[in-house]
């Protein structure tokens, strides 16, 4: 049964770490170069690795080391910040190198002996967040979790604040796992010796990775390269927001930064031949304040004029007046290329049409 380590990475510097090497790989060469301090007998494990995610902790009165000496191989690592846990992945390797540490995070007038130099390689690194363009949030709510689990005689806060890197035990990790289906979920897709596309049983997972990859922030290609999770996502985004800052919603019409656009489908990517799964023309810009949402559950569909029509009614206030705001535009960059996939719109939430 593996441990479970929780690693805080709250503050925006630790954010800055974590995309820069747990949100994309760093190559082993780099490590090889750089780390000219590490024993030698940990060069073959690099050797064999093309590129790794890493992470590493800081010697603060002893306690980061001595939690960090716990760690062993298999042991599944969540990454926390501002109550939730944002990552999950799990320990691959040990080692120590104070001048690769300084290199990957370099803090100035810090000494290299005093940078994040006990460091570990992750494997399986699983993002769990949303709004990343805003802050690292979402995920597994903490609090929660350690209730549920009953995990409170394991040093832990019943607030669900993690403090400082801290190893649970066998039995308490047993415990958490148990209590979340995401973590279920990830054990199961992982723990074998063969590795299979990660299941996403909690409906929750799926919609965050949705909302990450959606941003543009992270490409799946370079973030998910083991879930093999909407590889082709980045491509579709980049082919619709060409570079620019600025970007217009294509429901409302209104302009936004491109972190705040939305790749949607106009067919469900699930509906999607693995030809039109490739098609930029499947994809549409739109906001995240509302549009995309709208179109996404079908209470607006775009008519064959290229109209925005009402066609499922909200009983909640705050959604019937953003329908009724964007009901007779005009949708911009209707084409020849993406009318088809309008009309598949217009026809999936055809039982649902009122007007």
């Amino acid at each position: 049964m593996p441990q479970i380590v929780l690693q805080p990475c709250s503050d925006p510097q630790a954010q800055a770490n974590l995309k820069k090497t747990m949100l994309q790989q760093i190559s082993s060469q780099t490590i090889l170069d750089q780390a000219t301090d590490m024993d030698l007998s940990c060069r073959s494990y690099f050797e064999r690795h093309p590129a790794v995610t890493i992470w590493g902790v800081k010697e603060k009165q002893g306690r980061p080391k001595v939690q960090w000496e716990r760690m062993k191989k298999g042991d599944l690592v969540l990454f926390y910040a501002a109550g939730s846990f944002i990552l999950i992945g799990t320990v691959d390797f040990k080692f120590t190198s104070p001048k690769l540490a300084d290199y990957l995070w370099h803090e100035d007038g810090v000494s290299p002996e005093f940078s994040y130099k006990f460091l570990y390689v992750i494997k399986n690194p699983i993002p769990l967040y949303t709004d990343s363009f805003k802050s690292l949030s979402g995920g597994i709510a903490s609090g929660p979790l350690f209730r549920k689990a009953q995990v409170g005689g394991e040093g832990l806060r019943d607030d669900g604040v993690v403090m400082g890197i801290t190893v649970v035990s066998d039995s308490g990790a047993q415990k958490l796992i148990s209590s979340s289906p995401t973590l279920q979920n990830y054990q199961q897709s992982f723990s074998g010796k063969r590795q299979k596309r990660i299941d996403f049983t909690d409906p929750k997972l799926e919609e965050q990775l949705e909302g990450l990859i959606s941003t543009g922030l992270l490409k799946a290609g370079d973030v998910l390269r083991i879930s093999k999770y909407r590889i082709e996502q980045g491509e579709l985004r980049e082919s619709m927001i060409r570079g620019r800052e600025i970007v217009s919603c294509c429901i409302c019409g209104e302009e936004f930064p491109a972190t705040s656009i939305v790749t949607a489908h106009i067919k469900k990517r699930s509906r999607c031949s693995p030809s039109e799964m490739r098609d930029t023309n499947v994809v549409a810009p739109m906001c995240y304040l509302g549009c995309d949402h709208l179109f996404e559950h079908g209470y607006i569909v775009v008519g064959s004029d290229g109209i925005v029509k009402i066609n499922r009614e909200a009983k909640a206030s705050g959604l019937k007046t953003r329908i009724k705001a964007v009901s007779g535009l005009s949708c911009l960059g209707i084409n020849n290329n993406n009318t088809k996939y309008y009309a598949w719109h217009r026809k999936f939430h055809s039982q649902m049409i009122i007007i």
